[in-house]
Order: structure tokens, then C-alpha cells, then sequence
């Protein structure tokens, strides 16, 4: 049991809780990573299993690009060249504008200035004219073989439709391209386009493969990395939810002090704060940051929204264990105010007019105001909100001094009177009857004063009339027994008689003592005692009687002395009890077990003992007076020795404890260490 409350220690949520957060950080950024990845057209979900660039979507797609770029070019060069240079008058005469004139010697610079990876060969197959950027090559065979050594190449003839490749996906897109140009479509053509693998070049096809070389690792290790960082971050969210509201001392709920706001405040904050991460993420995506400068700060998002999100979700699960999820809630308070006003009539009837007639006043000022737009409501819904403001002003000044009333009532003030003439409508009732509520108490406590010290008296005088003749009769036994008596049962008479004699004075004493107590008559003479020293000399004038029983004391005290400030004569009779009710009432041939102990300011004496008889009373009842734990009052006691031992404890300034479990005894005696 100890094992698994350490389970739930603070180390170990704190733990949990930096592992988790590190756990959402590797998963947001792993997404982060993959995401770009995709929006970037570096791969689709197909790529995953292909490492090869030249065989992914990305290179199709980058290609298409290239390709289209390409067949843009041939077809400038059919408008602007004559015999394959490039003549000057033709872009007037196609009436071409200067933008395209540029896009022609861009890609003239491209390819056929060897600066690209592309290579392609265009031939008539009518005049056996071409075109192309490959070298030392005039005939359409050695242009294909060619094109095949490169690596990937496409082969298309506009006669017989034929369409030849080993670049996968690029068909459907050559077409849609092809449509667009005319020229190209015109003839008896045939088109071989060709990438050299290699990439000697540095154009778009050579930066393209660097990304994928560079980040297509990591696509595929952030999908496993978000995967491990999500179940880790569940994990953790589930020893956290179990954990919420425990420790590792106790198996209590235990609530922080921000549960005791409403429910509905977290919430909000979580809500909150969530559409405001949003917001500035969405912000942030719109700014070009890079790969990098992105994770950094997702990361810092992921540890913000991870501490808020955590942080409100614990302060509900640990409401849902104590039961005030609902209870602390702004809607529970609604709704038993309003089941209070209902049907308990909380607000008088003038009270809930008043408080009708502001809203619907100001309801209907205020629409005059912005919706009517006249001047002289303004005026008047001023004097509304401040007829309003005052009102309850006033209000809440009057149930202000109400519960200062109340307070100095409940500090012992009971002849402290509310002025009435300061009061009005419901107000005025609660003064009143606050008034008359101390007036009530002022004279509970005076007759209970005046009983109690009628008690008092009562019981001194009767105990001085019964310890006159009390005393004669101890007096004459004591000469019986100096008598001869040669009858025995005559001195066994004589023996019960001064042991129930001893008895009643004893009892006697007992009441006199509870009565000088209760009313406060006893004079303390406080000192510094050792309580070590007090306790192992209190124990040795009792061991004879212990020992009588078959009781076998196990004593554990400090070896250096423990100082408290207390009246030593009163220590003693409390721990004199203690010890003298252990003897009566104590299971014969047991342990008892007695302590003296220090811990840090407070110094404690515990005694315990197995009982003789069960006990069925309250561990508290047993320190009230003419309480017994021998129900039958078959054993010698008055049922006062708990009681004063106790109350004498209390007046000395200590703490008086008593425990049961089932017929183990145990007290506790507490006084504060001498400085």
C-alpha cells in the first residue's frame, strides 16, 4: 500500500508532467516537420515507402513543372526563330508582347545554353527538320537511345498518338499541357524529352533533390516520432487523471486552492486561451520562417498550450473526485438562488419590484438612447445609472454593517445592537431580528452562567455536608480496626465498610475538583517540567498496582530531558489518572505501552493498553463527566478522572487526545516545548 501511494508523490507527477510535455513537443513538431513536407509537394502519403527521388511524386511534380516550361519554349521557338535562329521581325509579326519575348530568352538560356538537366529532341517527320539540346544527335533513334541512357525520358508522337515513358503520373499531365499549345499540335511531330539522373546541372531539378534528400528521411521518422509523442502524452494523461487530487501521505482528496474558484472559470480560461493561441497561430502561419524558425515555434505553442490545457483539465478531474464540479459552479448557485427565491421567498415582494422596475427602466432608456437616438434620454438614462448606483449602494452598505454585526456577535458580543433607523425594507427585518437574536443569547448564556454556578455551589455544599460525617465515619473505622475483634466476619465487615467509605471520598473530591474547574476557581503555579522526569516518577508510585494486575509497562522515553511549561502538581494528577485508570480498567496480563516524545516544538506523553471490557462509546464521550467505558459500573470509578485530567490539561494550555480501535485505549497528552 505504501508502494503505491509513492506512486502518486509529487516527483512523480512532476515527472509525468515534464515527460508528457516533452512528449506533445516531439509530436507537434514531428507534424510540423511532415506537414511541410506535403505543403511543400515534397511527397504524398504514397511516397512514404519510396526513398528514391527520381522515383517519387515529388519529382513527377517537379518535372511536370520543368515540362511545361519546356513546351512553352518550343513553342516560342516555332513563333520567333527561322531555321532554328532566332529572327527579330517574327515577334511582330505574331503580334507577341515583350513579356513573352523575355520568357523566350530565359528559356532559351535554360536549355539550350547547357544549364539545365532537361534534354529534348523535336523533329517534322514531313521535311526531317528538329530541334534539340542534345548533342551530336540528328536522328529520332539516337535521341530515344539517348534519352533512355539518361535515366528518365518521355517519347510522344503527334501522328500516331504514340506516348512512351518511365516516369510514372505523367501522361494525363503531358496532355493537359499539350493542349495549351497549338503549334505543337499541328504536323507530323515527335517530342523526347529526357532527365539526366545524374543532375550535373544546377537547376530546378538538382535543388528539388537536395530538399527530398535532405527532409525525406525525416517525413518518414516524424510519422513515428508524432505516433510515439502522442501515446506517450496519453499515457501520461491518464496517470495524471488517476493521480489527480492524491498524495502520497494520505488516501484523502486533497483540492488546490484554484479548485475553489467556480467551475465555469477554468473553463473559460482554457477557452480563452485556446482561441488566443489560435489566433497568433494563425498569424504565425502566414509569415515565411522556415522549416526551423516553424518547430521553435510550435514547440513554444505545444509547452504553452500543454501547461494551460493541463492545468484546467486537472483542476476538473480533481472536482469531479470531490464532488464540487457541479456544486462550485455558477450554475448551481443560479439555480438554488432562484429555487430560493421561489419557494422561500428569499426577496420580498417589494424588493423583486424595485429590482424589476430598474431593469425594465433602463431597458427601455437604453433603447431610446441607441436605438431612437434622442437627446434628453441620454440625460435620463444618466439619471437612471445613477439613481441605480446608489440604490444598491445603499444596499450593500446596510448588508455590510449587517455582517459586521454578525461578526462581533460571533466574538462574544452579545449586547452589541444594530442601529434600526439606518435600515430599510428587508434590511430592516434582518437588523431586527439580528438584534433580537443577541438579545436571546445575551440571556441563554447569562441563565447558563447562573446554572452553572448553582451547580457549583450546590455540589460544594453537599459534598462539605456529606465529608463531615464522612470523615467520623472513617474516624470510628479506623478505631474498629484497633479493637480486638476475635469475630472474622466482623473484620471483613470493617474492610468493605473503609473501602466504600474511601471510595465516596474520593468522589467527593472528584466533584469538588470538576466544580472549582468548571468555574475557572483553580489557581495555577506554572513552571518549567521535565516531562520526562515527571512521567517515569508518576509511573513508579503506580508499578506495584500495575504489576498486582499482571500489567507489563514498556516504557520509551529521550535520553535528554523534555522542558514544557506547565503546573506541576496539576501534571501530575493528569498523568496520575491516566495511570490509575489504566490499572482499573486495563485487560489483565497485557502490555502497556507508555511514551514520552519530542517533535519539533510540541513534547506529547501517549499511553495505551488493551481494555478489559469492549467499548461501545465515542473515543470523545469517554473525557465527558460520569462517562464510563465499563458500561456494567461493575469496576471501582467515578467516571470524573478522564474528565479533569482533560479540562486540567486544556487550562495548562496542552491538548488532550483519546483514540479507540475496537478494545485498544489510547491518549494523548500535548503541551508546547519550553523555548
Amino acid at each position: 500500500m505504501e508502494q503505491n501511494r509513492k506512486r502518486y508523490s509529487s516527483l512523480a507527477k512532476a515527472i509525468v508532467i515534464g515527460l508528457q510535455m516533452i512528449a506533445a513537443v516531439l509530436a507537434s513538431v514531428s507534424i510540423v516537420l511532415f506537414s511541410t513536407c506535403v505543403n511543400q509537394n515534397m511527397l504524398n502519403m504514397g511516397d512514404l515507402q519510396n526513398s528514391s527521388f527520381v522515383e517519387s511524386g515529388y519529382f513527377e511534380r517537379t518535372f511536370s513543372k520543368q515540362m511545361l516550361q519546356l513546351l512553352d519554349y518550343l513553342n516560342l521557338k516555332e513563333q520567333f526563330e527561322t531555321d532554328g535562329v532566332y529572327d527579330e521581325n517574327r515577334p511582330e509579326t505574331v503580334n507577341a508582347s515583350q513579356e513573352r519575348i523575355s520568357d523566350y530568352k530565359i528559356y532559351n538560356n535554360k536549355y539550350d545554353q547547357n544549364n539545365t538537366n532537361v534534354y529534348y529532341w523535336l523533329g517534322d517527320l514531313k521535311d526531317g527538320t528538329y530541334v534539340t539540346n542534345m548533342h551530336d544527335v540528328e536522328k529520332q533513334e539516337d535521341a530515344y537511345e539517348k534519352a533512355v541512357n539518361y535515366g528518365r525520358y518521355l517519347s510522344y508522337n503527334n501522328k500516331t498518338f504514340r506516348f512512351e515513358t518511365n516516369i510514372g503520373g505523367i501522361e494525363n499531365n503531358y496532355y493537359q499541357n499539350m493542349a495549351q499549345y497549338n503549334e505543337l499540335q499541328k504536323g507530323d511531330y515527335t517530342l523526347i524529352v529526357a532527365v539526366d539522373v545524374n543532375f550535373p546541372q544546377e537547376d530546378d531539378l538538382a535543388v528539388a533533390k537536395r530538399e527530398f534528400d535532405k527532409l525525406f528521411p525525416w517525413a518518414q521518422r516524424s510519422l513515428v516520432l508524432a505516433a510515439v509523442g502522442l501515446i506517450v502524452w496519453l499515457v501520461g494523461l491518464c496517470y495524471m487523471t488517476v493521480a489527480a487530487a492524491k498524495r502520497s501521505e494520505d488516501k484523502e482528496i486533497h483540492l488546490a486552492n484554484f479548485d475553489k474558484l467556480r467551475t465555469e472559470i477554468p473553463i473559460a480560461l482554457l477557452f480563452v486561451f485556446s482561441v488566443a493561441l489560435a489566433a497568433l497561430g494563425m498569424r504565425v502561419h502566414h509569415q515565411d520562417y522556415g522549416v526551423m524558425g516553424r518547430m521553435v515555434i510550435v514547440g513554444t505553442f505545444t509547452v504553452l498550450g500543454d501547461c494551460a490545457f493541463m492545468g484546467m483539465y486537472l483542476s476538473l478531474v480533481r472536482r469531479v473526485k470531490a464532488d464540487t464540479f457541479f456544486e462550485n459552479s455558477y450554475l448551481h448557485w443560479l439555480i438554488v438562488n432562484l429555487k430560493d427565491t421561489l419557494h422561500n421567498r428569499y426577496l420580498g415582494n417589494r424588493m423583486t419590484l424595485v429590482i424589476w422596475g430598474i431593469v425594465l427602466a433602463n431597458v427601455v432608456v437604453a433603447y431610446l438612447v441607441f436605438h431612437c437616438g434622442f437627446i434628453w434620454a441620454y440625460i435620463l438614462l444618466i439619471i437612471f445609472l445613477l439613481f441605480t448606483l446608489i440604490y444598491f449602494s445603499q444596499r450593500v452598505i446596510q448588508r455590510r454593517k449587517i455582517l459586521e454585526g454578525i461578526d462581533q456577535i460571533t466574538q462574544g458580543k452579545f449586547d452589541y445592537k444594530l442601529n434600526l433607523e439606518e435600515y430599510q425594507g428587508d434590511e430592516y427585518q434582518l437588523a431586527e431580528g439580528i438584534n433580537h437574536i443577541s438579545e436571546g443569547l445575551a440571556n441563554a448564556i447569562g441563565e447558563s452562567v447562573r446554572d452553572e454556578r448553582m451547580k457549583a455551589n450546590m455540589i460544594t455544599n453537599i459534598s462539605h455536608d456529606i465529608k463531615t460525617p464522612l470523615t467520623s465515619i472513617i474516624n470510628y473505622i479506623g478505631l474498629l480496626r484497633r479493637e480486638k475483634i476475635d469475630n472474622p466476619n466482623a473484620e471483613s465487615y470493617i474492610e468493605v465498610l473503609e473501602s466504600k467509605a474511601m471510595r465516596l471520598k474520593q468522589l467527593m473530591e472528584d466533584l469538588v475538583d470538576v466544580s472549582r474547574i468548571s468555574s475557572g476557581n483553580v489557581i495555577l503555579q506554572m513552571d518549567d517540567i521535565d516531562l520526562v522526569e515527571l512521567v517515569r516518577q508518576t509511573g513508579g508510585e503506580f508499578n506495584e498496582k500495575l504489576e498486582q494486575k499482571g500489567l507489563n509497562v514498556i516504557s520509551k522515553f529521550p535520553k535528554e530531558a523534555v522542558m514544557i511549561y506547565a503546573d506541576g502538581r496539576q501534571l501530575w494528577r493528569v498523568i496520575g489518572n491516566l495511570y490509575n485508570n489504566t490499572s482499573k480498567y486495563a485487560m489483565p496480563d497485557t502490555r502497556v505501552y507508555v511514551e514520552v516524545a519530542k517533535d519539533g516544538y510540541e513534547a506529547s506523553f501517549t499511553m495505551k493498553n488493551i481494555s478489559e471490557k469492549l467499548l461501545n462509546v465515542d473515543a470523545d464521550a469517554l473525557a465527558e463527566r460520569f462517562v464510563r467505558g465499563d458500561e456494567s459500573r461493575s469496576t471501582e470509578g467515578s467516571g470524573l478522572g478522564l474528565s479533569i485530567s482533560k479540562m486540567l490539561t486544556e487550562l495548562m494550555g496542552g491538548k488532550f487526545e483519546i483514540s479507540l480501535e475496537d478494545d485498544l485505549f489510547r491518549v494523548k497528552v500535548t503541551f508546547r516545548c519550553k523555548e
